[in-house]
């Protein structure tokens, strides 16, 4: 893996984590999921997907957009995971299991994956827009 790749992922990472950690911090329900109709969505945490893959897009220049992507299908896996160990670790029944937490979550998870790609496709197309442009004939490193 490139290390622009790496550095892009981890600083998208570190600010979808910063995000988390402030709503805990805070003690305040900062991203509240919407109900559409046809399933709940949080809002906000799109945006904070959005925004910290655009950050890793920038950061990586080129070809952030599939790790961007696989990024967000893990952290969607280890939510639906950690909902379904605290369920079955709760004193009494298990009253959903892991189907219907994947079920329950499903239009919130294709939401989070295409704001991870259009927020790496954001990130590389301003990495690409505003970088310095080369002269011809110049290597990049003269």
């Amino acid at each position: 893996m490139e290390k622009r790749i790496l550095l892009g992922a981890i600083a998208a990472l570190a600010v979808m984590l910063g995000f988390e950690a402030l709503v805990t911090i805070s003690g305040h329900p900062l991203d509240l999921p919407v109900d559409t109709g046809w399933g709940h969505v949080p809002v906000v945490g799109l945006g904070v997907t959005l925004l910290a893959m655009a950050l890793g897009g920038w950061i990586a220049r080129e070809g952030f957009r599939l790790p961007a992507v696989l990024l967000a299908a893990a952290i969607a896996a280890c939510v639906a995971v950690s909902l379904q160990l605290s369920a079955a670790l709760s004193p009494g029944p298990a009253v959903f299991g892991l189907a219907e937490i994947l079920r329950y979550n499903a239009l919130a998870t294709g939401l989070s994956l295409l704001a991870a790609w259009l927020g790496a496709s954001l990130g590389q197309w301003a990495a690409a827009k505003w970088s310095p442009m080369r002269l011809p004939g110049r290597s990049a490193g003269a």
